[in-house]
């Protein structure tokens, strides 16, 4: 784990992180929004559904989507870790170049 200095990031990778990051958060609010409906539905009395079933599938889709938000976050945390750049480095590697390649004298 890194400690609390500022960090380079390649900019590429850190914006496919975030990105990454905001449609899973999205996906996470929406399947709260599902679950809360379901739970609103059975309390007003708007559906034909047994209360106790109604509650568990509400509940269900809270949980999933608490599980979903923690991975998300946490798969971030590691998207973030991966974009640092080397200490000292203003630009990542390209892939497969090396010092040694002809033509960068």
């Amino acid at each position: 784990m890194r400690d609390s200095q500022s960090f380079e990031y390649d900019p590429q990778k850190r914006a496919r992180a975030v990105t990454a990051a905001t449609l899973r958060a999205a996906v996470a609010l929406y399947i709260v929004y599902l679950g809360w409906s379901i739970i609103k539905g059975v309390r007003e009395g708007g559906t034909t559904m047994a209360p106790w079933l109604g509650w568990t599938a509400g509940l269900l889709f809270i949980a999933a989507a608490l599980g979903f938000a923690f991975y998300a976050w946490k798969r971030f945390l590691r998207e973030q870790e991966a974009a640092c750049l080397p200490a000292g480095n203003e630009e990542a590697p390209e892939d497969g170049a090396d010092e040694g390649e002809q033509g960068h004298e």
